[in-house]
């Protein structure tokens, strides 16, 4: 089973995993809010943080009896499933955007 790092992002969800509504909180503060207060830098991130038709979401799966992550789709290719890494997959881009101090 993969866990992120030392599966710090996965223990600071665990607790939440319980209440669908404070899970959701949760992932958006550590998706979605950080986009937006980066789009400004990489308008590329306008597309990235949501789940919509036409987004560019990367989608992280986890098994909330664990906790651990099932499955990672980068880009609507599968780069980890059931756990495993998939060989030879490296979907994605990197951002780039401009560098701005004080952030």
């Amino acid at each position: 089973m993969i866990l992120a790092g030392d599966g710090g992002f996965l223990r600071a969800l665990a607790p939440h995993l319980a209440d669908p509504m404070a899970l959701a909180d949760v992932l958006s503060r550590v998706t979605l809010l950080p986009v937006r207060r980066l789009e400004g830098m990489a308008p590329v991130l306008q597309e990235k943080g949501r789940i919509r038709p036409g987004a560019a979401a990367d989608l992280v799966v986890l098994d909330p009896e664990l906790p651990a992550v099932r499955h990672v789709i980068v880009g609507g290719v599968p780069v980890v499933v059931w756990g495993a890494p998939v060989a030879g997959a490296v979907p994605g881009r990197r951002i780039r955007g401009r560098l701005v101090r004080g952030l």
